[in-house]
């Protein structure tokens, strides 16, 4: 039997949405305070919609327990929105994914009010020429960019380099991603990264899998051989993606960066195994430096390894045609060749 006293209020879902969940510690604190003290705390309604004071009604509702309602008045829903916005960052009980999260859809809101305000401006046409830098028509214009993102940053207490990271990631992120945000399960810096590295990637990156990788990435300038593309891009390519059950790669180092390619074979999925050198000239038995040579990292998944590994160093740079002769199955794919080869799936 519902209280007399309390009047049927309408939920809208996409104003309960913007009301971070409580946790289930928190909601049951809170129906032990409502059940002991009553409900303290006006609900806040716009047109008969709760803005403010979902979970109390929620209890409230459950428990017949009398509750008090505060009506506002709103020109619209954007202004119902900002009200929301504006209370979750004042929040204790919420991470800073949720505050700034908060000030970024209140930035939106802004600049749209403020595009609208221009709009009406112009369709008036005042005679602006005159007025001073200093008066208060002035300062009206700068509201908006004074009130965003650093004044709602502050309020928020948060940063504005974390401001500028939930931006982009509410922009680029799974719904999955934003709600774990949210509930602290991941963090904003780990998000932000990662769709960082995703905008980097080609649209045109290979879809197939494949048995066999052989890479070179690297390409002769005036300061000697160097990475076509940033290592940071390179790990970042989604290789795993293309491997088999066993796959094997074949990675051209130089060795100024040996260290770096190595990370970038870590990075796609493999484990180190063996190498060759490719060398011109005769090979010569006993100990020496020669920096200028290329060598070719072999990197595995699942310990796979070819049917006739050659145990000495090779002449020339048919490399293809020696994998060949070694793995006579399974698909294979050279990233970033530079040249057709039968038999061999091209990413340039």
């Amino acid at each position: 039997m519902s209280n007399p006293k309390n009047p049927t209020l309408k939920i809208n879902p996409k104003f309960e949405k913007l009301i971070r969940p409580l946790s289930k510690e928190e909601s049951e604190d809170l129906e032990k305070s409502i059940l002991a003290l009553g409900c303290q705390d006006a609900i806040k309604t716009w047109n008969g919609y709760i803005v403010d004071g979902h979970n109390r009604y929620r209890i409230c509702s459950k428990h017949n327990v009398a509750f008090k309602t505060e009506k506002i008045t709103f020109p619209d829903e954007n202004h119902a929105f900002e009200m929301i916005y504006l209370t979750q960052t004042g929040r204790r009980n919420i991470n800073d994914y949720c505050r700034a999260e908060a000030v970024v859809a209140l930035k939106k809101i802004y600049a749209e009010r403020a595009k609208k305000e221009q709009g009406t401006r112009k369709d008036l046409k005042p005679s602006n020429k005159n007025i001073p830098q200093n008066s208060a028509e002035s300062k009206k214009s700068k509201n908006y960019k004074e009130t965003t993102p650093y004044k709602l940053a502050k309020k928020a207490g948060v940063s504005h380099d974390t401001i500028h990271r939930v931006d982009k990631i509410v922009e680029s992120a799974t719904e999955e991603e934003k709600e774990k945000l949210r509930k602290g399960k991941l963090s904003i810096n780990k998000v932000y990264t990662e769709k960082k590295k995703e905008k980097m990637l080609p649209s045109d990156f290979p879809k197939g899998k494949y048995s066999i990788i052989y890479s070179n990435f690297f390409e002769e300038t005036k300061q000697g051989w160097s990475p076509r593309k940033p290592i940071a891009h390179l790990c970042a390519l989604p290789v795993k993606n293309l491997l088999e059950n066993k796959t094997v790669l074949f990675l051209v180092a130089t060795p100024e960066y040996l260290t770096e390619t190595l990370s970038v074979m870590k990075a796609w999925g493999f484990k180190y195994a063996s190498l060759f050198v490719m060398e011109d000239q005769k090979y010569l038995k006993g100990l020496y430096v020669k920096d200028e040579r290329h060598l070719v990292l072999i990197g595995t998944k699942d310990k796979v390894l070819p049917d006739q590994l050659p145990s000495f160093l090779m002449k020339g740079k048919d490399l293809h045609k020696l994998i060949d002769n070694s793995y006579t199955k399974g698909a294979r794919i050279d990233l970033f060749g530079t040249e057709e080869k039968k038999g061999w799936d091209i990413y340039r």
